[in-house]
């Protein structure tokens, strides 16, 4: 038997109100190894740039032991170099990273209504090990 929805009018949620760039960025913390982990996620737009880690610290811990600062380090230096690139050419095209082991994923647009929804949504969709 199907529903009468007559009386009920029916809405589709509005769209998010901003629009963004929005790249992983892989790091391969054993050079040749061929494990690339998701370490970063990055978005840019007209309001500006963000770059935040995409693993959580108890995983690096667990996964790196004594290690895990020097890991944390690598990642850190990627994070401001990215960050800096977007800030001043204001695109992911064109960014050159400061290790080897680094690398830059497809960029993509994606829509949110803020900064935090747009990284999240980066992180749901290349990021196993974040929080």
């Amino acid at each position: 038997m199907a529903a009468n929805l007559a009386g009920f009018p029916l809405k589709f949620p509005a769209l998010p109100s901003r629009r963004y760039q929005g790249a992983p960025v892989y790091f391969e913390p054993m050079m040749g190894s061929g494990e690339w982990l998701t370490a970063l996620v990055a978005i840019g737009g007209a309001e500006g740039a963000r770059v935040t880690p995409a693993v959580r610290p108890t995983a690096i811990r667990a996964m790196y032991g004594a290690k895990s600062i020097q890991f944390s380090g690598h990642v850190s230096l990627i994070q401001e170099s990215l960050l800096d690139h977007l800030e001043r050419v204001g695109e992911f095209a064109g960014w050159c990273p400061p290790l080897f082991g680094a690398r830059l994923g497809e960029a993509r647009t994606l829509l949110a209504d803020d900064d935090e929804s747009a990284l999240r949504q980066l992180i749901v969709l290349h990021a196993s090990l974040s929080a």
